[in-house]
């Protein structure tokens, strides 16, 4: 059950043992907060962001506990659609489909979750072994909306990064350093495994190109970043693919990855990666 804005106000409030006082300071006299807990009156968006600062609190956290400490709807799906690790996770992709269906069901204009649909059903085309014709196809309306916005946000961001593989590599390379400059300007917002995510894409998108020397940098810099965030999964990938691009063949760091894949029982990514390997050199028998 969701709360009212002044419920939850007052709920968390008087949780942290705050009087009305101590909220009321310049900004907002105590009358008026008073009628905003009571629901007498609707606070402007300036006076909501003043009261939820004082309350040391941010947005995301405010409406999180108004649902009742949980996600619904529209800000689970987009929630969990950005907590995707990999394309691989097929049951976690056809569990979030369902909450779009759900979703939609009601909401049948919302563009950003019929947007995550299709992505998570091209996704699964991918898994599925489909022709690369047909899942262009099913996920051209997302790039046909997406390209003509000037600025991209972070859901446009993650939306891209998904449907990278249905371009072709000339195309694909300026799209996705576009996306790491987008992405600078949220580097204090946005959790890391995306750019991981977005280097690990450019540095496949490089081999394909033949340019290793340039991959290897951006394998570099996401064996970093998987490590400081202890992201195991991406740093296999990251040393799969930094040990393709090495000269000579790094085997010993190809078969390093697929052990960490292997101890981490990631049966899905390892058969990806396995496939990936097959690509650039002779298959690896298991």
């Amino acid at each position: 059950m969701t709360l009212t804005i002044g419920d939850t106000l007052k709920y968390i409030r008087s949780n942290k043992q705050y009087s009305q006082n101590k909220i009321c300071i310049n900004t907002l006299s105590r009358t008026a907060l008073s009628k905003i807990e009571n629901n007498k009156l609707s606070p402007t968006y300036t006076k909501l962001s003043y009261i939820v600062e004082k309350l040391d609190l941010d947005f995301k956290e405010f409406h999180y506990v108004q649902n009742n400490f949980s996600l619904q709807g529209k800000n689970l799906i987009i929630n969990n659609f950005k907590l995707l690790s990999n394309n691989t996770e097929i049951d976690a992709l056809k569990q979030l489909m369902a909450l779009c269906d759900e979703y939609l069901a009601t909401e049948p204009e919302d563009y950003i979750i019929k947007d995550i649909l299709l992505v998570l059903q091209s996704l699964i085309m991918l898994h599925d072994g489909l022709p690369i014709e047909n899942i262009v196809l099913n996920v051209s309306p997302v790039w046909e909306r997406i390209s003509r916005l000037d600025k991209w946000f972070l859901i446009e961001i993650y939306l891209i990064n998904n449907i990278l593989f249905t371009f072709d590599t000339s195309s694909a390379m300026p799209i996705c350093i576009r996306l790491l400059e987008e992405l600078e300007k949220y580097k204090a917002l946005v959790n890391k495994p995306i750019n991981i995510s977005l280097q690990l894409n450019l540095a496949f998108m490089l081999l394909s190109e033949g340019n290793k020397h340039q991959a290897i940098t951006y394998l570099n810099q996401a064996i970093i970043l998987s490590r400081q965030l202890k992201r195991y999964d991406l740093l296999a990938v990251s040393q799969v693919r930094l040990g393709l691009a090495s000269t000579p063949l790094n085997v010993s760091l190809i078969n390093k990855g697929l052990s960490i894949i292997s101890t981490i029982e990631l049966a899905d990514l390892e058969i990806q990666v396995k496939k990936e390997i097959c690509i650039f050199t002779c298959p690896i028998k298991k």
